[in-house]
């Protein structure tokens, strides 16, 4: 096999420490065996602190400073372990957050081919919590402001872009594509993205309640 694919899975703690409370952002890589293994997951690590650093001033503050960052090779059989721990880190705003199912989507696909199934060349990346001062209200509705919108997309276009020495490529998994085919056949790169600026939601995301009233007839 030509190149190496991995899975980089991003967890960004609360300042309660709670481990429930952490959030995870999950992406893909392609990269090039031209180079070491070492190299390639330096490079990915590099990329990724790009790309948060590009955002924490949008991060409220109850985010912690130093995320963890678990590097998977997806050729390793299951259950894997890490081939590399490492952090990253930033500075966050000193402003309170939205709830933190909050969230913006950068959306993230490959370029559509004839035949193909451009669901399985598309992915997701809910970047959150996200600070409440960046929001603007229009006609009743809530969007985000401009700025996050612009930085969100611009931070995506670099993550995309291939970097590093050998031309560390952001991609798209299809587990699905996994399952009936090749490794090889389930990653696409990631060639163009975009970033609305409508709040979304991931309900998992959401802390555990604390307290709970009941009626009862």
């Amino acid at each position: 096999m030509a190149n190496r694919f991995w899975r980089a899975q991003v967890t960004i703690p609360m300042d309660s420490g709670t481990a429930v409370d952490a959030i995870q952002n999950v992406t893909h890589w392609e990269t090039s065996q031209l180079q070491s293994e070492a190299d390639n997951m330096s490079e990915i690590v590099d990329k990724l602190q790009t790309f948060y650093t590009a955002l924490q001033a949008y991060l409220p503050g109850e985010v912690a400073t130093t995320f963890d960052v678990k590097l998977y090779d997806l050729e390793d059989p299951q259950p894997r372990l890490p081939k590399l721990v490492d952090t990253i880190t930033v500075v966050p705003s000193s402003v309170d957050g939205f709830p933190h199912e909050v969230c913006l989507v950068l959306t993230l696909e490959g370029t559509p081919v004839s035949g193909g199934n451009q669901r399985r060349r598309r992915g997701r990346l809910y970047f959150g919590p996200i600070a409440e001062s960046f929001s603007l209200r229009v006609n009743g509705n809530i969007y985000t402001d401009v700025g996050i919108q612009d930085t969100l997309r611009d931070a995506g276009e670099v993550l995309a872009a291939p970097g590093g020495t050998f031309g560390v490529q952001l991609s798209i998994y299809s587990p699905t594509t996994d399952a009936t085919g090749t490794l090889e056949d389930s990653f696409t790169a990631v060639e163009r993205g975009h970033v609305d600026n409508a709040f979304d939601t991931q309900r998992r995301r959401g802390p555990a309640a604390t307290s709970r009233l009941t009626f009862a007839f």
